[in-house]
């Protein structure tokens, strides 16, 4: 049985990009799928996509907690999650 290799240090992953951090994690996610459609060991594959969602998740964290420092603060932050109309209230699901 075949396995994959892929391994990033976390130097490299901590210096990636949030553009290469998503785009290698997509990657990897597919490599996964491909190797257990042929039956190929992919567990080094996961536990490096593991380590790639995990600083992901991390971004997103010290991006909100940023933002609401900024806030209490009143200094202006970043915005969170996806642009959308600004200004527009919740609408909550019917």
């Amino acid at each position: 049985m075949q396995s994959f290799q892929c391994c990033y240090t976390s130097d490299e992953i901590s210096l990636m990009s949030d553009d290469d951090l998503h785009r290698n994690y997509d990657s990897l996610k597919q490599q996964i799928e491909k190797g257990k459609r042929r039956n190929v060991n992919t567990k080094n594959l996961e536990v490096e996509a593991c380590y790639l969602q995990r600083e992901l998740k991390q971004r997103v964290h010290w991006s909100r907690t940023e933002t609401n420092y900024n806030k209490d603060k009143g200094r202006p932050g970043r915005p969170l999650g996806r642009p959308g109309r600004p200004g527009r209230p919740h609408q909550p699901l019917r």
